[in-house]
């Protein structure tokens, strides 16, 4: 018996030590990608945003937007800059930060609960698949909200047993706030993970019934209440955003999981997922009947919520993208670990090595982007550096909203588009500048010479032909001797 105490004991060291090596080095991936200071448009409107406004402030631009954003995210973006510094790199291990707070469930929730093989896999797939990938390492909202989401599901289960627990219903509570308050279509996730809440305390203490609606009730009256305020119901328009209808694809969602560099990785992930819903029916014994409805819970609110999410957007005149309902892929990834493991080491070790093998691929196309699309970044710095100087009006002639990102990297200087550039008069003896992007020029009068001097090509993080462009030195002279 001692023997078999120790070899248990050994074996429960090793599961262990390898969890922490799966962590370490699936953040250490991660980090990897996290070293560019190349951003997106939307990247930099969460630099902005946080960057430039206090706590308050944030709420106040946020409201003031009357968009589809809200605000506790970007709060705790801010609060992150106070405490590692306000750096574009900075920024960016925030979003890293979420996707290894997911991670880290898996030593310490999930493997105590479901076993080793459970967490390692469910390690693997919140981290390496080519969608949490790109999550990772983008400056928005989406890691925390997986992990956040994630957390929420988890504490439903947990309430199965302790219905009592204080501390269980006040996670409750903040996930579902933090969340619905970081992006508005967590909502779907959430309502899925309420419904199973209330069905299972229906079945063991109808008593207590009245606890997730006082909980969730009370998220959603604030939630309502700032909808109304900034105006979110303007989006709601019955002709909705044409542009919507094409994200209404089951193959391009399934695409936006599993999508990578490889052939026919996509029809592989939807294989996978059927293959789990169909061993999760002819194994459910061995899941058991609360592993088993939880499990594939978990793994169809993604795709469901996904469809609701694409339906509402049919009438809504802002734009719908796959990862605006990506909260919940978390909980996907959980649910699927959950029951390929427990069939047979063989299943277990082929859904491994996929979801390695996704990510190898995804890891060079995530390269590429965060690395390949900067190759005019670090000479457009010192560019900078050397011959700017606040105060300096910068003139592009590309969409407004590049402006934003520009400003990113230069918060000193000011900026105009072709269409708000000021009447020349008030450019005289200003040191102007013009980044081309298109070719346009600024309109000559009679009363003003306009001279260039193109000071090379230069650029930002690659986007749409936007973000790359000549300098021009501009020189703005008033002609003598005109009456």
């Amino acid at each position: 018996m001692k023997m078999k105490k120790m070899t248990s004991e050994k074996k429960h060291k090793i599961t262990t030590i390898g969890l922490w090596l799966i962590l370490i080095l699936c953040t250490a991936v991660l980090f990897s990608l996290c070293l560019s200071e190349g951003i997106d448009y939307d990247e930099a409107y969460s630099y902005r945003t946080a960057h430039d406004n206090t706590m308050m402030g944030i709420i106040r631009v946020v409201l003031a937007a009357h968009d589809t954003d809200v605000p506790v995210w970007y709060m705790g973006l801010r609060l992150w800059s106070f405490l590692v510094g306000d750096g574009i790199i900075a920024y960016k291990m925030f979003a890293l930060l979420g996707t290894v707070l997911s991670m880290l469930l898996g030593p310490v929730v999930i493997r105590r609960q479901w076993g080793a093989k459970t967490a390692a896999l469910y390690m693997i797939m919140v981290s390496l698949t080519p969608a949490m990938m790109k999550i990772s390492v983008n400056n928005r909202m989406y890691s925390w909200t997986v992990f956040g989401v994630t957390v929420c599901g988890l504490t439903a289960y947990f309430l199965r047993e302790r219905l009592n627990s204080k501390a269980l219903w006040t996670i409750l509570f903040l996930t579902t706030f933090c969340g619905i308050f970081s992006h508005y279509f967590t909502a779907f996730s959430y309502l899925f993970i309420y419904l199973y809440l209330v069905a299972v305390i229906w079945q063991q203490d109808r008593k207590q019934i009245w606890k997730p609606f006082v909980c969730g009730g009370s998220v959603v009256l604030l939630f309502v209440a700032w909808l109304i305020k900034s105006d979110f119901f303007h989006l709601l328009v019955s002709d909705g955003n044409p542009t919507n209808r094409s994200k209404f694809g089951i193959y391009e969602f399934f695409d936006f999981i599993f999508g990578t560099g490889v052939k026919y990785a996509t029809k592989m992930g939807e294989l996978l997922f059927v293959l789990t819903l169909v061993c999760a029916i002819l194994f459910w014994k061995r899941l058991g009947r609360r592993n088993g409805v939880f499990a594939v819970l978990c793994t169809c609110i993604f795709p469901v919520s996904y469809l609701m999410a694409a339906l509402l957007a049919l009438h809504a005149s802002h734009f719908f993208t796959y990862r605006h309902v990506m909260h919940s892929m978390g909980l996907f990834w959980l649910g699927m670990a959950i029951i390929l493991s427990r069939i047979n080491l063989q299943e277990w070790i082929a859904c491994l090595s996929f979801t390695v093998w996704m990510g190898v691929s995804a890891y060079g196309i995530s390269y590429h982007e965060e690395y390949g699309t900067i190759s005019y970044l670090e000479e457009t710095k010192a560019f900078i550096a050397e011959n700017m100087e606040p105060g300096d009006v910068v003139v592009y002639d590309t969409d407004s909203r590049f402006g934003q990102l520009f400003g990113c990297y230069m918060p000193d200087q000011i900026f105009y588009t072709m269409e708000e550039v000021p009447d020349l008069e008030e450019l005289v003896g200003k040191r102007v500048w013009y980044f081309q992007c298109f070719g346009h020029l600024l309109e000559e009068s009679d009363k003003y010479t306009v001279t260039y001097e193109n000071m090379g090509h230069y650029g930002f993080q690659y986007m749409d032909g936007n973000t790359d462009f000549d300098i021009l030195k501009v020189n703005i002279t008033e002609e003598t001797g005109n009456d």
